[in-house]
């Protein structure tokens, strides 16, 4: 039978100082690292279960990764354990990691490398492609997306505004949504290209979930419908397989 842990939990501040709370905390290989329920407050300093759990660090209180289920985390606590066997995780001083730069590197490495472990992974083809196609997208994702992207704007631009009579209220619409289109067309281009230059690795997998999800086609509005809500709620969003980019930027004052 497992014996659970009274740990504190900070999650967050209100008027300069640190919310908390006790919960219940399953214990994990590491003393010093157990999984506590996933907990939000709403704009009134309620506290309330917002799904998932947390790999907390009973010292400071703090979230080093969150998940649906704790056996995700259980099996991060034991690659935190087994790669980084002289890591001493006994601290309470929340920039005790700020002070010991080479642990903190290496920790947030294998949390980042632990999140990246659940990105799409299965083949990515879209109708039409041919092999060679194919294959780009597997040895390139982001640049084969990106290439891609480039030559239809410039084909599209270059084409969306023949035929269409400025007169014409059915076709002042047209104009309208194709405007918007290239205007998107432009915002992911670019977006992509930023996401590939900060990191190429990120942008390879996000480009494979991305062409996944477009070949699926049947998850592109629950994706959104989430997002919405997750973004209403000042939460992050759920993206498969994206790690954070400093997933102990918590332990600091």
């Amino acid at each position: 039978m497992t014996e659970f842990t009274t740990v504190t939990v900070r999650f967050g501040q209100r008027r300069g100082l640190d919310l908390q709370i006790d919960l219940l905390g399953e214990p994990t290989v590491c003393p010093h690292l157990v999984i506590t329920p996933g907990i939000a407050s709403d704009k009134d300093g309620r506290v309330y279960f917002s799904g998932g759990v947390t790999l907390t660090h009973t010292g400071t209180g703090r979230g080093l990764a969150s998940d649906m289920y704790s056996y995700q985390l259980h099996q991060l606590a034991q690659k935190l354990t087994d790669e980084l066997p002289e890591f001493n995780w006994n601290f309470t001083d929340i920039n005790h990691l700020h002070t010991h730069t080479a642990e903190r590197d290496a920790a947030a490495a294998i949390i980042r490398d632990w999140q990246m472990a659940d990105a799409y992974r299965r083949p990515v083809r879209l109708y039409g492609d041919d092999d060679a196609k194919a294959a780009a997208r597997e040895s390139a994702p982001a640049a084969t997306l990106l290439g891609e992207n480039l030559e239809w704007w410039i084909e599209h631009s270059q084409n969306y505004m023949d035929g269409l009579d400025w007169d014409n209220p059915d076709h002042q619409r047209a104009r309208a949504a194709e405007i918007n289109s290239s205007v998107n067309g432009y915002a992911f281009i670019y977006l992509l290209a930023v996401l590939q230059r900060i990191d190429p690795k990120v942008a390879d997998l996000a480009a494979r979930d991305l062409v996944g999800n477009f070949d699926a086609g049947d998850t592109l509005g629950e994706w959104v419908w989430q997002w919405r809500e997750q973004f209403a709620e000042g939460k992050p969003l759920s993206l498969r397989g994206i790690p954070d980019a400093d997933p102990l930027a918590d332990f600091t004052a």
